[in-house]
């Protein structure tokens, strides 16, 4: 990680010096001084006050200037990081401790010491953040081949669990469980597998978290992506940073699926560009990765709240404020491998129009919909859903995310032949035989 230009972390720490008093009004916080190293609470105990909108300026520069995993977390956690690196690094500054000034410390340090402080803000994690490993446990994604890359990585339980055997950095961890910790736990949940992202902080890792969830969903062919079961599912996070491992439960990271997505090693191209995207810079990218999130999200919400949720995903991929409707329309045609129908994809989009932009709080409110039904004989959320999945397989990933073999193929087949299913099941959706 290259090291940032003395100019940016010399402006940051005069905005951060900005914010500090030695008396209020502001955000009080009082501490022990200690040097790095240093062990117990001998010390000498002081306080600062961090003034508003001054500590905003500093977090706002922050979040433009430094460490790219600012741009995902909220204003507070970078205010918070302002706090703790100051109090961290105090003993730069220790001849100010028992200061009565009632100016903000900008006006009163020295140039070496500020130097000193920008320096050491250089190195801290709002420039320079070291990467911990954060763990998702899954239940419904069987993992047979390990999918590892640079940012993210997927294992099955017993895969994770040999390679903690084989570091010695992570002895005391049993990947077989949820939390992964070899003593005995209240909890005795079991993942079938384990997502994993290297990241500075939890609300990073939670965004790639989805953005990968969200590529794993295109896996799930239409027929089973939304037919959930009462199968129990849990959700957690965990952190593993050195030898200090911190773990919660959390809602469920995937519904209650009735059958379990099957990766394996023909997923490694895929797998690979979402990889190198995760932490790009790049518009196109980002706008993919944002896109990604939201269908993600789209994925345990009601038919009629999923709708508005795909729209905003089809938003992230192609949305232009200038020309809604037609950047739309064009990025659709061009991704699709045969152009669906313009005018049935018109009334998709003006039924989207409505829903989104206030017209229908619920889409089976709006004219529109009851239009699409009659026109072409297909539910309109049924088709978004399929449009969608088909737009992200060709637009982001160029067709490299193929749906799992469906697992019903052969009694489907049967019922065709005895006449009791129809024999093209996908041939009216505005993308034929759509997954």
């Amino acid at each position: 990680m290259s090291t940032p230009p003395a100019s940016i972390t010399h402006e940051a720490m005069r905005l951060i010096f900005a914010s500090m008093s030695a008396v209020g009004p502001g955000s009080q916080v009082s501490f022990i001084i200690q040097k790095p190293g240093q062990i117990g609470m001998g010390g000498l105990g002081t306080e600062v006050f961090f003034r508003s909108p001054e500590i905003l300026e500093a977090a706002f520069f922050l979040r433009r200037e430094g460490a790219s995993f600012l741009r995902d977390v909220s204003m507070s956690f970078i205010q918070s990081e302002i706090k703790n690196f100051v109090t961290q690094n105090y003993f730069r500054i220790i001849d100010h401790a028992f200061s009565n000034d009632d100016r903000t410390y900008d006006k009163f340090v020295t140039g070496s010491q500020l130097k000193n402080m920008a320096d050491a803000l250089a190195l801290s994690r709002l420039f320079t953040p070291p990467a911990s490993l954060h763990l998702f446990p899954l239940v419904t994604v069987e993992v047979r081949e390990p999918l590892k890359g640079s940012v993210a990585s997927l294992w099955s339980a017993d895969q994770l669990a040999d390679e903690f055997a084989s570091e010695s950095r992570f002895s005391g961890l049993d990947a077989r469980f949820f939390p992964p910790l070899s003593e005995k736990r209240p909890l005795q949940h079991r993942p079938l597998s384990w997502l994993g992202v290297r990241s500075p902080a939890k609300e990073a890792s939670r965004k790639a978290r989805n953005a990968l969830l969200g590529a794993v969903q295109l896996k799930v062919s239409h027929r089973y992506r939304y037919l959930w079961t009462g199968r129990e599912v849990f959700g957690g996070w965990c952190e593993i940073d050195g030898g200090r491992v911190t773990y919660s439960l959390s809602d469920k990271l995937t519904p209650s699926l009735s059958n379990d997505i099957i990766l394996t090693e023909q997923d490694e191209a895929w797998f690979r560009e979402l990889d190198r995207m995760l932490p790009s810079p790049q518009s196109a990218d980002i706008r993919a990765r944002k896109g990604l999130e939201y269908y993600y999200r789209s994925w345990f919400l009601p038919e009629s709240d999923r709708f508005p949720v795909l729209c905003m995903a089809l938003d992230a991929l192609y949305g232009d404020v200038a020309a809604a409707t037609q950047s739309l329309i064009k990025g659709i045609q061009d991704t699709l491998l045969a152009p669906a129908d313009e005018t049935r994809l018109r009334l998709m989009i003006k039924l989207r129009a409505s829903v989104i932009h206030g017209g229908a709080p619920d889409v089976y409110e709006s004219s529109k919909y009851e239009k699409y039904y009659r026109d072409y004989g297909v539910n309109p959320i049924k088709d978004m859903e399929v449009l969608v999945a088909e737009c992200f397989r060709r637009k982001v990933f160029d067709g490299s995310i193929e749906a799992n073999v469906d697992p019903y193929a052969d009694v489907i087949k049967a019922e065709q032949e005895a006449g009791r299913f129809p024999l093209n099941l996908h041939d009216d959706l505005i993308v034929a035989g759509g997954s």
